[in-house]
């Protein structure tokens, strides 16, 4: 029997100061309804989450 060597992937979390997303203020030239902003800002939260723990993983 050969031992499979189990591969233990553990995160290191390595905790950073967390940093204030940003909120890129793009000037619309009409403003949008309110629910279209809100998914905006939403996809750009979890857009900068995604590449926070790809950063993460690399380390």
């Amino acid at each position: 029997k050969k031992k499979k060597k189990k591969k233990k992937k553990k995160k290191k979390k390595k905790k950073k100061k967390k940093k204030k997303k940003k909120k890129k203020k793009k000037k619309k030239k009409k403003k949008k309804k309110k629910k279209e902003e809100e998914e905006d800002s939403v996809d750009s939260v979890v857009a900068a989450a995604m590449i926070m723990t790809r950063t993460i993983n690399d380390l």
